[in-house]
């Protein structure tokens, strides 16, 4: 007789607990509790294990749990869906009906100062969890292969990156550019040694592109604009793209299907569609990806992409080829 289903999820929760542990006292570290003084985070050694209890508790959960208690909120986004069938504007969103408003969310924020701390002290915390490490950007793409370049940051904000980038690649120079309102502060925060080589500038990036450079980057930004919007900004970047030229993009790709850890994937899709409530966009696979850059214009081809072990995030490469 086989054995049942959540005596195997059980089993699988005990030997996956049991190996995180032993990683744990190998090398003298807490075990995971509610303490104020606790460790954050796991080491990834056990990250295969840590894969493997998520998983089986996720689906433990959901066995022993009515049918009723599975079907989950989803923001406003069907009542969004219905009201406006197939719109990508930021202004017709789940988040805006919630919010009786006409304004997409970062309008919004912009006019309740509040919210707009909560949101940003949030996405700073986020940020600072170890798969967003700026080490990933620095050390999973070939920067030092492309000599004395310029690299345009769009939607850089601060710098931060920029500035990562510029102290490990000497021969990097670094255009930053975001909204007018953020150039003085990022400006200062600039350190002497890097003057000169990190620079800022105002521009709006679905504006036609100002500056002649080697790679164009966005990082995390492009998930939070449906496709139209999306492919609006790349055509911006071409009248300054020469023949080879690179665009990069770090940021979310959706896994397929069934092809990596189950919570995982979970955690994915409610991301996805907390990006439909709030924003009308959405994450995307490689494929989507080849297909958002193909519209654009069909002289990008996809070089590389990496998805480093323990990145949120992932690292796509797309050369620009001119076709005349």
């Amino acid at each position: 007789m086989a054995t049942p289903r959540i005596i195997h999820l059980a089993q699988t929760i005990s030997a996956s607990v049991a190996k995180i542990q032993d990683v744990l006292t190998a090398q003298g570290l807490q075990t995971p509790s509610f303490d104020e003084d606790a460790s954050h985070y796991l080491p990834l050694e056990v990250l295969e294990a840590q894969n493997a209890v998520l998983d089986a508790t996720s689906e433990l959960n959901d066995l022993l749990m009515e049918p009723m208690s599975m079907i989950h909120c989803l923001g406003g986004v069907v009542d969004a869906l219905e009201k406006w069938p197939g719109s990508e504007e930021p202004s017709e969103t789940g988040f805006c009906l919630a919010n009786n408003t006409t304004d997409s969310i970062y309008a919004f924020l912009g006019a309740n100062p509040t919210r707009a701390a909560r949101f940003g002290n949030a996405m700073v915390a986020y940020s600072k969890k170890p798969e967003f490490s700026p080490a990933y950007l620095t050390d999973h793409f070939d920067w030092s292969s492309l000599g004395a370049a310029t690299v345009v940051h769009l939607g850089g904000g601060t710098g931060f990156y920029a500035m990562e980038l510029a102290k490990k690649f000497a021969d990097l120079k670094v255009v930053v550019q975001d909204m007018a309102f953020m150039m003085g502060p990022a400006e200062a925060g600039v350190p002497e040694e890097l003057k000169g080589r990190v620079t800022f500038e105002a521009h709006d990036f679905f504006a036609p592109q100002i500056v002649n450079a080697d790679v164009v980057f966005f990082r995390w930004v492009l998930r939070t604009w449906g496709d139209k919007y999306c492919i609006a900004a790349l055509k911006a970047q071409l009248p300054m793209l020469k023949s080879g030229a690179r665009v990069v993009v770090q940021d979310m790709i959706l896994p397929e299907p069934g092809k990596g850890p189950f919570w995982k994937e979970r955690a994915a899709r409610s991301a996805d569609m907390s990006l439909t409530a709030g924003f009308n966009s959405r994450d995307r696979t490689v494929d989507d990806w080849k297909t958002l850059f193909t519209a654009a214009d069909e002289g990008f081809v996809l070089k590389s992409v990496a998805e480093p072990k323990g990145s949120a995030l992932g690292i796509l490469e797309f050369v620009w080829e001119s076709k005349k």
